[in-house]
């Protein structure tokens, strides 16, 4: 609990201000144009440096902070129970990742204690304590994903399991190397493994076609990402 309440850093923080700066832009109907808002507005370290999917995640969960800060008057950035809702968010989605290890190792036949032992192994790892509960990175969305879909996998859900991979594969694009083996154990025929990928990759193709007016958008994905950096590129 000393961990969540004080530690608090720049990629949480930069995660929050430009999840907030993604509802401002749609609210302005600057959409297609959000990296470059982000350069433009954005009050931390950097401007928007993840695919869109990570923002739409965080925007939903911090629509109540911009919300509540509007109606209150307070600026987001210096509101502490804000900065806190929104590093909440990655600690629920470790607690069910927690939850999906268990049910794995459920339907792979571990007995119920060991299965539970994995997940409390997972929790009480000093790796993951760090990068949660102190460095509150994103990754954690990601990876929920990746869990959730291997769970449906197992349960024989397909249609569940793409799904899941369609949103994971825009966020971090490491989940097509468990995707890919995945679909080849169960899948023999080209063509439906050509389209199994192509609907895995539509999520990424679709960012790209709703920013690639946006100078920004591939600033960023080429990696430069300080602000003033992009904001000299878009000069």
């Amino acid at each position: 609990m000393i961990a969540y309440a004080t530690f608090m850093y720049s990629d949480i923080t930069d995660t929050y201000d430009n999840s907030i700066l993604f509802l401002k832009a749609i609210a302005r109907g600057e959409l297609r144009g959000f990296y470059s808002f982000t350069v433009e507005h954005a009050r931390m370290f950097w401007a928007a440096n993840y695919d869109f999917m990570v923002y739409i995640v965080y925007g939903l969960w911090n629509l109540p902070v911009l919300l509540i800060s509007r109606l209150r008057g307070i600026d987001y950035l210096d509101w502490s129970l804000g900065l806190l809702w929104c590093k909440t968010l990655g600690i629920l989605l470790t607690f069910g990742k927690a939850y999906l290890i268990c049910k794995i190792a459920r339907l792979c036949g571990t007995p119920k204690k060991y299965a539970a032992l994995g997940a409390f192994l997972f929790l009480s790892s000093a790796a993951l304590f760090v990068i949660v509960f102190v460095v509150s990175q994103v990754d954690g969305f990601a990876l929920f994903l990746l869990l959730l879909g291997f769970y449906f996998y197992l349960k024989g859900n397909g249609k569940a399991f793409l799904l899941c991979y369609m949103i994971a594969m825009p966020s971090k694009m490491f989940a097509v190397f468990l995707f890919l083996p995945l679909v080849l154990l169960k899948e023999k025929r080209i063509p439906c493994i050509f389209a199994a990928l192509a609907l895995s990759f539509s999520g990424s193709i679709f960012s790209k076609l709703l920013f690639g007016a946006d100078p920004a958008h591939p600033a960023y994905i080429n990696g430069e990402r300080q602000p003033f950096n992009l904001f000299m590129r878009i000069r």
